[in-house]
């Protein structure tokens, strides 16, 4: 999380910001702007097959 509480994420090494985002999504950004050392994204979909992963785990853990 960077301190303005944006997600981040890297593409190559190369980090961008994701407002809107937490540790462990995985979604599809679209870049914004790009500054020297980082750019900023927003999110166009967020995969569902975090939620898929986060119910098997539950269901691992409860057996």
């Amino acid at each position: 999380m960077g301190r303005r509480g944006d997600g981040i994420g890297r593409i190559n090494n190369f980090v961008v910001f994701i407002p809107g985002t937490n540790a462990g999504d995985k979604v599809k950004i679209r870049i914004t702007g790009v500054r020297g050392s980082f750019a900023t994204g927003e999110v166009i979909s967020k995969s569902e097959v975090v939620e898929e992963e986060k119910e098997e785990e539950e269901n691992v853990e409860d057996r």
